[in-house]
């Protein structure tokens, strides 16, 4: 039943729909997809100009555009693509696993298609290193000057203002994410990469209320001149609401993480150690004065592990010392042809046993 009572008395139970987190979910796939659908198509107008377009210039800005949200496109819409198969998953409840209700086949589905062309992690890189700086950042300028523009448009419709401020907001929130790039990526590449997943969902977010603005422009005029079905132009602008006040507030927490992504001092390995509460099972190759990249080991079967730079030797040592107690008694000899320090990773073999007599040797 519903909390605020039953809401259909005369059945034995509510619809799920009445439940306010259902709704949820259900809101934020339709919102989300929506939008993406009409960024896509948007997308897609823009290939077709880049072809076909009237004059070069218009031709050019078409390419631009195209350029700067294909990963976009690719990653963030893949991303959330999948993260609502798996939420309209939750609304059904266990029956989200029976291949009746056809649920459980659409997550299958929509996971790989995160992988397809380059993984979406590859995608975000993509855009961080390679669209935002492309031609002095030609496209990313053509996106926020194409953002004021109908932003300032959109202002002056009453019905249309607080969805308006709320996406100059979100734009405030990725030129700053922008310019935290332009300073921090270039000094230190790792910032750009830990940084770009983010800020590619960051753009999709802005991105994706662009076409929610244009779609409420749309919906508003037609409603004004009485043209069109009202109860789905209605619907539209009642989904625009709801992208603006809870999807388009996230964009202020993804600018948070993504200046977080700076690594501001070095990690050591003793400090690692002191948080799991034992010695990782790992080691690096070499145990020299300072580990100085990023290492991939695996030893006795677990899972990889990563160590950062500038990893201290006597760190290293005091991790793995004999006189841990939560080091194994025994160690696996590959870990043991791993690292040239001889005061952890080399203990003392045993000495070899006498044969008894009486026994051939």
């Amino acid at each position: 039943r519903s909390l605020t009572g039953a809401k259909e008395p005369e059945s034995n139970a509510d619809t799920l729909f009445v439940h306010p987190d259902v709704r949820r979910m259900l809101m934020e796939g339709k919102a989300i997809t929506e939008g993406l659908r009409a960024l896509c198509l948007w997308g897609a107008l823009q290939g077709d100009l880049t072809h076909k377009a009237q004059t070069e210039e218009e031709r050019q800005r078409a390419d631009d555009l195209l350029s700067l949200l294909t990963p976009v496109i690719k990653g963030y819409g893949t991303d959330k693509g999948y993260e609502i198969a798996t939420n309209s998953q939750q609304v059904y409840g266990g029956h989200g696993y029976i291949a009746e209700w056809g649920m459980e086949q659409y997550v299958r589905d929509a996971r790989i298609a995160m992988i397809y062309e380059g993984t979406n992690g590859i995608q975000a890189l993509d855009l961080v290193g390679r669209k935002l700086a492309k031609d002095g950042g030609r496209g990313v300028q053509l996106f926020f000057a194409t953002l004021a523009q109908e932003i300032a448009v959109a202002k002056d419709v009453p019905e249309l203002a607080d969805f308006a401020g709320r996406l100059e907001k979100a734009t405030g929130d990725l030129q700053a994410s922008t310019m935290w790039l332009m300073q921090n990526g270039l000094t230190n590449p790792d910032n750009a990469g830990a940084a770009s997943v983010p800020y590619m969902h960051l753009m999709g977010i802005v991105a994706v209320g662009l076409m929610w603005l244009r779609m409420a422009s749309a919906a508003q005029r037609m409603l004004a001149a009485g043209e069109g079905d009202a109860t789905f132009l209605t619907a539209k602008l009642t989904t625009a609401r709801f992208y603006a006040e809870r999807i388009m507030p996230d964009t202020g927490s993804l600018r948070r993480k993504l200046e977080n992504c700076c690594t501001r001092r070095p990690i050591s390995l003793a400090a690692m150690c002191s948080a799991s509460g034992r010695a990782p099972a790992c080691l690096p190759r070499h145990c020299p004065e300072t580990v100085s990249t990023w290492r991939y080991r695996r030893c006795r079967g677990e899972a990889r592990r990563r160590w950062p730079a500038d990893t201290c030797a006597s760190a290293l040592c005091s991790a793995f010392s004999p006189a841990s107690p939560a080091l194994p008694s025994t160690r696996d000899s590959r870990a043991s042809r791993r690292c040239g320090c001889r005061r952890c990773c080399r203990p003392a073999r045993p000495a070899p046993q006498t044969p008894r007599a009486g026994r051939a040797a």
